[in-house]
């Protein structure tokens, strides 16, 4: 029989292919899910591999089915896995750990590009990490990893984003990669054993490049095949639901096979083979939920769900009742986003509509469709359980819409004050869940836990301070995407509605629906250095003072991102008031360009060179963070920082340096270590470190001394020699330090 498809490895598809583009409609990689059966499935796969590998054996890990990425009439380039994903993304880990093993075994660099064509676009978070596994975190590994726990190393790495954590897909290939990791450690030339041996192979077939069509594909999975997981899941729901009551079994599979079947086909229109995989999530998602608020614990499990709900006909009840409100939607009410959209509103404009436009909709920052739709595609998060929720009250209690728009701002605001806290675990969904019925069905505030106490005493105030007007007309503020569901600065300097109106005005025509493109950010980012108020934030109490010495850390705006930190009450932050104050009088004079800003301040003042020089934030820190060993004797001395720590061993950059590096020609030959390192020149052998003193220079060779004293007497500098060599060439008050560094440099390098 001839075997439909080309057989290939991993590496060759790669090769071949140039891009292999795991698409948004695909779900999460779920191989590395830590229940048994899944574990099975990986340790199976990855057993086989181990064993072909080790042994030089053939392996074929079956079929992968495909479509072109980017297709024309006459050419195809790249590929998207249609099925086979699971496979692809545990191959992709596994050559990214065998490059890692052999690089540090052999010390001989590997060439991994290859590997930069596998691309991961179900969420942004997953692919932006596997673009940073194979350039920024692993030549550090390289440098530092020693065997004793990949995904560890991994997490602890200065550049892996705090945002992955939260990301089921990344998460998994963590797993997986511990897996691997305790499976092929040890075996020699693992890279070179899986990129030019054949082994494990598959059969890949792209339709579309052979004249077929997906008809093919369905036909090929319909004939001679096991029953699908969700004919077995809903088989295995079907069984446990009539060990306690026939009947009741009869009615809700009747149903499963009918008018709920109706609303997931009609989701899925658009690609129905995603049919079965959807309605099962769905279910599973009830389940969860039912145990959830019945039992007040979060199941282990899918099957602890499954179990503890159709042992309990109070629980089956609930399960039907869920899935009918959500059917009562589809079938009466317009459909799941229709009805969604008569409370809540999705937009890509910082301000938000205005008021007019939206009436008293909520504005939705995360949440991109309904939580009755997003529960068909995923597992719903904590944030999308609370909604989920939400919905069914508003649907199931038959509320007016006024209220319903009522309790679900109360639950954005809440649920948005706990994102920004990194506080929506898990195990609190029992009480989060007990709190949104208090919002939904009373249009009353719950107790502050686990819901956050400062948002929860937010509201109270609102609701206190002001009108029903007055409050009502806070909502498109509130709706204000760097605002981010908080008015709690305001609230905290301006007491009376007038003042407080004007001020958010203010604050408006500043962050307008502009302000995050790089020319507004650069223009607010120096607009807010003043010569007389400071909004630097520290994050530390003992820090509260602008001229404490000794280990000074302050957060400062370093991205458009960075606005919401700024904007609502935090009382670990040092002079919050100022931010409105500087605010206030930027709307009322203007925003200032970067020559404008810079020259309110001296040359020896560290805000001239903040002001003056885009490049003073190093772009892709995460943090903005900036810290001083000594703010009082040196405040030139200032570091970027990688993080929110400052010590010996932590990564950061002189911004004196920084802004040197960014601004001398690309064609002089350097390098510069992150750990607050000088700058080293490797064609004329020197090094450049900034003090508040001087610029210092310490030649590493006769030519270098040579040319550094010849310069410093071309340019009449005042300079002096230090024990080691180094020449200290003074600052001078009348010249902009950097641009006196940048001359001198030239001419050293002119020889």
């Amino acid at each position: 029989m001839n075997q439909i498809g080309k057989l290939t490895t991993f590496y060759r598809l790669l090769c071949e292919e140039k891009s292999i583009v795991i698409p948004k409609v695909q779900r999460d990689f779920a191989y590395g899910r830590q229940d048994n059966r899944t574990r099975d499935i990986l340790y199976g796969i990855l057993d086989k591999i181990r064993n072909a590998v080790s042994e030089g054996t053939h392996e074929v890990l079956d079929f992968v089915y495909g479509a072109s990425y980017a297709s024309t009439s006459d050419s195809h380039t790249g590929m998207i896995p249609l099925d086979g994903q699971q496979r692809l993304t545990v191959l992709f880990l596994l050559h990214f750990y065998g490059s890692l093993s052999q690089e540090k075994e052999t010390g001989t660099p590997i060439e991994i590009e290859p590997l930069l064509n596998f691309r991961y676009e179900t969420r942004t978070s997953a692919n932006d990490f596997c673009r940073d596994l194979l350039t920024i975190i692993r030549p550090e590994l390289i440098k530092d990893y020693d065997d004793s726990g990949i995904a560890s190393a991994i997490r602890n790495s200065p550049r892996f984003s705090p945002a992955y954590e939260a990301d089921p897909t990344i998460k998994s290939m963590l797993n997986v990669l511990d897996a691997i990791e305790e499976r092929f450690n040890g075996i020699d030339a693992l890279w070179d054993k899986l990129c030019k041996g054949d082994y494990p192979a598959f059969y890949h077939l792209t339709i579309d490049r052979m004249g077929l069509t997906d008809d093919l594909y369905i036909k090929m999975n319909s004939r001679g095949k096991k029953l699908t997981e969700f004919e077995l899941f809903k088989s295995e729901l079907n069984a446990a639901i009539r060990k306690n009551n026939t009947t009741y079994a009869s009615r809700l599979i009747f149903k499963i096979d009918t008018r709920w079947m109706d609303m997931v086909w009609a989701h899925f229109n658009a690609k129905p083979k995603e049919t079965d995989r959807g309605y099962m999530q769905l279910i599973r998602n009830i389940l969860r939920l039912v145990c959830i608020l019945t039992d007040k614990a979060v199941p282990a499990n899918d099957k602890d769900a499954l179990d503890g709900v159709s042992s309990d006909l109070d629980k089956l009840h609930l399960f039907e009742q869920l899935l009918d409100t959500m059917h009562s939607v589809f079938a009466d009410k317009g459909g799941f986003a229709k009805r969604w959209q008569e409370f809540t509103y999705n937009c890509g404009s910082v301000v938000g509509e205005t008021a007019a436009d939206t009436e008293s909709r909520v504005r939705m920052f995360h949440l991109q469709a309904s939580p009755f739709e997003l529960a068909m595609e995923k597992t719903l998060t904590v944030p999308e359980t609370i909604y989920f929720y939400a919905v069914y009250l508003i649907e199931s209690l038959t509320l007016r819409d006024d209220d319903a728009k009522k309790g679900l701002r109360l639950v954005r605001n809440l649920v948005a004050a706990n994102r920004r806290a990194h506080d929506m675990h898990t195990p609190h969904l029992p009480t989060f869940l007990d709190g949104t019925y208090v919002m939904i069905a009373q249009r009353t505030l719950p107790a502050a836990k686990p819901f956050a106490g400062p948002a929860v005493e937010e509201e109270i105030l609102k609701q206190k301070r002001f009108n029903t007007d007055e409050y009502a007309s806070l909502l498109h503020y509130e709706n204000h995407r760097v605002l981010y569901a908080s008015l709690s600065l305001f609230l905290a300097v301006y007491n009376d509605y007038p003042s407080l109106i004007e001020a958010l005005r203010h604050f408006e025509s500043i962050f307008d629906n502009n302000c995050m493109s790089n020319d507004s950010f650069e223009r607010i980012r120096v607009s807010m250095l003043s010569p007389d108020t400071d909004y630097w934030q520290t994050r530390n109490e003992t820090f509260v003072k602008p001229t404490v010495s000794n280990n000074v850390i302050r957060y400062f705006l370093h991205k458009p991102d960075d606005y919401q930190d700024f904007f609502y009450c935090n009382r670990e932050r040092y002079n919050q008031e100022a931010i409105l104050a500087i605010t206030d009088r930027l709307a009322r004079h203007g925003l200032k360009y970067n020559d404008t800003a810079a020259a309110q301040f001296s040359y020896s003042d560290w805000r001239y060179y903040m002001a003056r020089y885009n490049n003073a934030n190093w772009q892709w820190s995460g943090y903005g963070c900036y810290a001083w060993r000594d703010y009082t004797s040196a405040p030139l001395e200032v570091y970027i920082l990688n993080s929110s720590l400052f010590g010996e061993n932590n990564l950061a950059w002189s911004m004196m340096l920084n802004i040197v590096h960014n601004n001398i020609p690309s064609e002089w030959p350097r390098t510069w270590d992150a750990h607050q390192q000088p700058i080293e020149f490797t064609d004329v052998l020197f090094m450049l470190d900034f003090h508040q003193n001087g610029w210092v220079l310490r030649p590493l060779s006769a030519d270098a001394t040579e040319r550094i004293d010849s310069a410093i007497d071309a340019l009449a500098l005042r300079a002096s020699t230090e024990d080691d060599g180094s020449r200290v060439v003074s600052h001078s008050t009348e010249k902009d330090y950097i641009a006196s560094c940048i001359s001198l440099l030239e001419k050293i390098m002119q020889g």
